[in-house]
């Protein structure tokens, strides 16, 4: 947070994603804003420099998932132009489940036109093991 009376900032939320993939993509994995801060536009500030990022990194779109019982998320995305793609099953755990959205970043008309994909379950995403 800008502080114009101290030399002191303060972090009140953060953003972790990554660029991965063929076609190139960018990914959020995380974004969070502290409760005292939030309905202050830090999300949307946070979003629209990673997807700045992304873009200038040649990522043709970027994705993320979502609860889908939390409807606040989903309309914050929606409201910055990010498009349902499909439901992952089992995305939290059992019987959590998640949405999968993307926003297509510059001119990617294949991307644009895709229609909503399959519904698919958790254990057919491929992800990263790092240990």
């Amino acid at each position: 947070e800008e502080n114009n009376n101290s030399a002191q900032a303060k972090i009140v939320g953060y953003i972790l994603g990554k660029s991965e993939g063929n076609p190139f993509k960018g990914h959020v994995t995380a974004i969070a804003v502290h409760p005292e801060y939030r309905e202050r536009g830090y999300a949307k500030r946070m979003m629209k420099e990673f997807e700045g990022t992304a873009k200038k990194e040649g990522c043709s779109f970027i994705d993320l998932f979502v609860d889908v019982q939390n409807d606040k998320a989903l309309t914050f995305y929606k409201n910055l132009g990010y498009r349902i793609h499909r439901k992952v099953h089992h995305y939290y755990g059992d019987g959590k489940h998640a949405i999968d959205m993307h926003k297509v970043l510059g001119s990617d008309g294949d991307k644009r036109k895709e229609a909503y994909g399959e519904d698919i379950d958790a254990s057919q995403l491929t992800r990263w093991n790092i240990f």
